[in-house]
């Protein structure tokens, strides 16, 4: 039952079940929209069963790295660069607060991307990880500036 309960996970993405057909060696319909007992038995994935394990524990901490970066995503949409005037030119620097939002939300940022980086559930993420690495380092270094 537990090997049923990991197999039925929301987590599992069609690169995982094709991990776990290669593991079996046999093949499943994907495109059914359920699996059988009969179907698991078929397999032998019961033999397998720590294998199987294996592959649907990582599909659930590929979703928890998918999940981090949609929240990336939305908390960067939302962050809005204010300016102040300067002297008589108008408004060319960032305001002070707003600024120190930034560079805060930089630096958690910079820290959870490289958690990602070097954690192994974020190899099917790993050109948005790399991606979202140079984009906020670009950021950064404006904001230094």
């Amino acid at each position: 039952l537990p090997l049923l309960e990991m197999l039925s996970s929301n987590a599992m993405r069609p690169r995982h079940w094709e991990q776990v057909q290669a593991t079996a060696g046999s093949k499943v319909d994907l495109s059914a929209s359920d699996l059988t007992l009969g179907q698991v038995l078929e397999m032998g994935l019961h033999r397998i069963r720590d294998e199987v394990e294996e592959i649907c524990g990582g599909a659930v901490k590929e979703v928890q790295v998918e999940t981090k970066l949609e929240g990336l995503q939305e908390e960067w949409a939302d962050i809005r660069f204010e300016f102040q005037s300067f002297k008589n030119k108008g408004p060319v620097i960032l305001k002070a607060k707003e600024l120190a939002l930034i560079v805060e939300k930089l630096e958690e940022s910079h820290t959870v991307l490289g958690a990602m980086a070097s954690n192994a559930a974020s190899v099917p993420f790993r050109d948005q990880v790399q991606s979202w690495i140079q984009k906020l380092s670009s950021v950064s270094e404006v904001v230094e500036q």
